[in-house]
């Protein structure tokens, strides 16, 4: 099982590594303007906000999590196939709504069947997810290899699918075959049943909005919100800063994985951690980090100093998110996992909706000051740190489940 689900992460995790780390170069590529590309980049976090309580309902009680993801993975690889053929705002943008529209329920349902196999998700989860990050990095080297692609490479792919209009074209059909794979091996997983009666509420996403009244998921969930405002100036702006310093498209992607690099030492490690300091402090160090790095990013110069600040991503995406959902499935226990997060993907994607947007809208702004952008967003995750050491005191489990 533990090879099982291994694989499955990578495979999740693929699918939006061929993606995001140059969606934004290919948006600049076609010469799209600075809010065109927030508005294009934003589709993920708007599409997340329905799509993830939907997600929830249908894996709680309707539909097993497992033909969920399949279902998901296959639309999704369908949309990207299209999307690497939109050269124009008004194809683009449906496309890509449509994609995350599935592509983020892809994700979270394929979550809840992994954490729905193990015994004890806080000590099993951070190895097993180590593989999606692994899984991110292999096509991220991929994409980058296959844009700097030898000579025989080169005419074999123009051979099958004819030369490509633009250079960043063949980055979604890399994505949608692996979400294609991703569709059929679902299938082969355990079945996660939903439960249609085990609520006592017919609307699961209902139900985990109860545990709003334990003070700590609270603070966490607005902590979250104000943290993924920010996450689009890594996703969006970063790549457009590594540009300006001289980092060639073709290096773009493989030189940002030096994040996903440390996230996988941090979520191998994860165990040990939340063991050793507990999740509350676990969570409060990645935040450090990410605040952190995007005070480092603001200076914007010297290039190494950008650079090494990608260390710190795989932190905060391991201390603070990842670490969050084991925090966040212990809370929701049986006929509400999915459900509890779904909430908190809703609430992320609301933060990753504004992020989106005010990112673009500084850059226009400031007419492309890129350092400046990134002061804002190391200020929202300075009030989201306070918050959270002021804040935050976690419950036992099963008290704060009581409270639902």
């Amino acid at each position: 099982m533990y090879v099982r689900l291994s694989l499955l992460m990578i495979l999740l995790w693929a699918v939006p590594g061929s993606l995001i780390p140059l969606y934004s170069l290919r948006l600049h590529q076609l010469c799209f303007d600075d809010l065109t590309i927030g508005a294009c980049c934003a589709t993920q976090a708007a599409a997340s906000v329905v799509s993830s309580l939907v997600a929830g309902q249908v894996a709680d009680r309707w539909l097993s999590a497992e033909k969920a993801t399949s279902l998901c993975a296959a639309l999704g690889g369908g949309c990207l196939w299209l999307l690497a053929d939109a050269h124009s705002p008004a194809a683009v943008l449906p496309l890509s709504l449509a994609f995350w529209l599935v592509a983020g329920p892809m994700v979270l349902l394929g979550t809840t069947v992994a954490l729905a196999q193990l015994e004890r998700p806080e000590r099993q989860y951070g190895p097993i997810r180590t593989w999606g990050t692994v899984g991110w990095m292999v096509t991220v080297w991929l994409v980058g290899w296959w844009l700097d692609r030898p000579e025989w490479m080169s005419c074999a792919r123009d051979a099958l699918l004819g030369p490509p209009e633009h250079a960043l074209d063949d980055a979604p059909r890399i994505g949608a075959v692996v979400a294609f794979v991703l569709a059929g091996y679902a299938l082969t997983l355990p079945e996660v049943a939903p439960r249609p009666g085990a609520g006592s509420r017919w609307l699961a996403p209902l139900q985990a909005l109860g545990l709003m009244r334990d003070r700590a998921f609270a603070v966490y969930l607005i902590c979250a919100f104000a943290a993924c405002v920010t996450f689009p100036f890594s996703t969006q702006t970063l790549p457009l800063l590594m540009r300006q310093l001289g980092v060639s498209e073709a290096s773009v992607g493989p030189t940002m994985t030096l994040a996903q690099l440390t996230e996988i030492g941090f979520l191998v490690a994860l165990p040990v951690m939340l063991r050793l300091l507990g999740t509350g402090r676990v969570m409060g160090l990645g935040l450090a980090a990410w605040l952190i790095a995007m005070a480092a990013v603001a200076v914007e110069r010297p290039t190494w100093l950008v650079v090494a600040s990608l260390g710190l991503h795989g932190l905060y995406v391991t201390g603070f998110l990842i670490a969050g959902q084991v925090y966040v499935n212990g809370l929701a226990q049986g006929d509400l996992r999915a459900s509890v997060q779904g909430l908190l993907n809703c609430v992320s994607g609301v933060g990753l909706l504004m992020g989106n947007f005010l990112a673009g809208w500084l850059r226009r702004l400031w007419g492309g000051d890129l350092s400046g952008s990134f002061a804002v967003a190391a200020g929202v995750v300075g009030v989201a740190f306070v918050l959270f050491l002021v804040g935050f005191r976690q419950r036992p489990p099963e008290e704060a489940r009581d409270r639902v």
